[in-house]
């Protein structure tokens, strides 16, 4: 029986019992019997309204809920990398999603257990402290979107409400402070019998991410926005009221916890809200069509992450067989290159206990694997490379990293692997940050040389702005960073600041 989910972890894949995958289809069941009942619901409602619709606001709004719940999405991969919690993209947004949709069982604690299950039940402790810290931030950035609303558009807003919306954005802030969540990560220790990792959080960084999470907060507005516009017609001046009122009943929603994604309590709020601005039939067929589109945005994105296994009909497994190692780099024998030798020498060295796969550049035109022993080279044809391959151009080197990041994501999908290692920070490190998010694994990257000093070309490259902050980027997103010589890590240091 295929499941839903799968672990990032091979141990936790190979000892997968029965019970664990009858549990995990009853989750998914139990979301997916939810959710259904509260759409049946809402349609259920419409059924009787005699309702004009502009498709066209409509597939706008679809549009922005889609787009907000993306950069949310975003956004927890960012969080959930501090916490050390590795899963493949696809893999992890699946579980993202599905936890949305989670949340329509009452209590609200499947949002946990989604979660929970794609991360592995040793990170249990990490997932907590992120989803929490995920929420605070969330609670935080909402609670400043309603008191923007109110400030902005004051007549429709009870004075209550804003010293409410002020108490209440005070409280999360507090709470954010990395004292407070220390002493939250240890009651959670306790409960669990783990230590919780804290993560490298700060209370600047915490602030950041209250701030990111404002741009979902808006794009959810404005969707309830031109769901209204779909409806009546209502000035855009009520933009900020109406983002304060979505994201007020939103808030509303998350503290009913019994009660299925809020079902009835965000309705009530939004239609109570918008009153004093639109007719009321018109707010209780928005407040019931917001909840819809919302519903269909979680499942197209659920099911979206999920194509890749519906497409298989069933979870692939890749081999039981030992963890494997990516190298990437663009030259390797029989193209001259002294980076080449060097990995070529450490491959005939790892290569006789472990399996490798390197991915390198080839003849223009010409993509084909070589197999020797345990190791496998994927030599991918790359245009506009210099014929007799004595240099790399810009644009092909812009190809490698395009063909080289498809090539390894095939790899990664068929193989065991459980890191990569690339050599020379651009395209090859660029490449193996990427597929790190994409596959779940650490990425090491090797800086050896001309990208980050090269005296025989008498260009400084370093002084260039753009290019600085492209390989300080490589250099900080890196698992493990290494140089080749004692003079490239001073001047890595000097010019580029990775703090590694």
């Amino acid at each position: 029986m295929a499941s839903p989910f799968r672990s990032n972890s091979k141990n936790d894949r190979k000892t997968v019992s029965r019970k664990r995958l009858w549990y995990r289809w009853v989750l998914m069941a139990a979301s997916m019997m939810a959710v259904s009942w509260v759409a049946v619901i809402n349609f259920g409602k419409l059924s009787g309204a005699d309702i004009d619709i502009n498709l066209y606001y409509m597939g706008y709004a679809f549009l922005a809920t889609v787009s907000a719940y993306l950069t949310m999405f975003l956004i927890w991969t960012r969080l959930a990398s501090i916490f050390e919690l590795r899963a493949p993209v696809s893999v992890a947004g699946r579980a993202y999603y599905l936890s949305y949709l989670a949340r329509y069982i009452p209590g609200k604690i499947g949002i946990f257990l989604m979660r929970a299950e794609i991360y592995g039940g040793r990170s249990n402790p990490g997932v907590i402290m992120a989803t929490a810290i995920e929420q605070l931030a969330v609670l935080s950035a909402a609670s400043l979107m309603v008191l923007l609303g109110i400030l902005l558009t004051p007549s429709i807003f009870p004075q209550w409400l804003r010293l409410t919306s002020i108490a209440g954005l005070a409280a999360m802030i507090f709470v954010m402070r990395p004292s407070v969540l220390s002493t939250v990560a240890r009651l959670i220790g306790r409960i669990t019998d783990r230590k919780v990792p804290l993560g490298e959080t700060t209370f600047r960084a915490n602030l950041g991410l209250m701030a990111l999470y404002t741009i979902p907060c808006l794009l959810h507005g404005l969707s309830l926005f031109l769901v209204i516009r779909s409806l009546y017609p209502i000035s855009f001046s009520y933009l900020p009221a109406v983002t304060g009122v979505y994201i007020g009943a939103i808030l509303a929603g998350l503290f009913a916890v019994l009660i299925p994604g809020g079902l009835g309590v965000r309705e009530g709020a939004i239609v109570l809200a918008l009153s004093s601005l639109i007719p009321g039939e018109t707010a209780v067929i928005a407040a019931i069509v917001i909840r819809l589109v919302t519903i269909a945005a979680e499942v197209c994105l659920a099911a979206g992450f999920s194509l890749p296994y519906i497409w298989k009909g069933k979870v692939a497994e890749k081999d039981s067989g030992e963890d494997g190692l990516l190298y990437i780099v663009h030259e390797y024998p029989p193209i001259i290159g002294g980076t080449g030798v060097f990995v070529s020498n450490i491959v005939s060295e790892v290569g006789r206990e472990r399996d490798i796969v390197v991915i390198t550049a080839g003849e223009s035109g010409k993509t084909g694997t070589e197999t020797t022993g345990r190791t496998h080279v994927i030599r991918i044809g790359i245009p506009f490379r210099d014929k007799k391959f004595h240099y790399a151009t810009i644009p092909s080197m812009v190809m490698f990293l395009l063909l080289a990041t498809w090539h390894g994501w095939r790899a990664g999908k068929k193989r065991n692997l459980s890191g990569i290692h690339a050599f020379h920070l651009f395209p090859s490190g660029a490449v193996g940050i990427i597929l790190s998010k994409f596959l779940g694994i650490p990425c090491h990257v090797t800086a050896i040389g001309a990208e980050v000093h090269d005296p025989g070309s008498g260009r400084a490259l370093h002084s260039n702005r753009l290019y600085r902050c492209m390989i300080a980027g490589i250099m900080r997103r890196s698992d493990h960073l290494s140089a080749i010589s004692r003079d490239i890590a001073d001047r890595s240091r000097d010019y580029y600041n990775p703090d590694k």
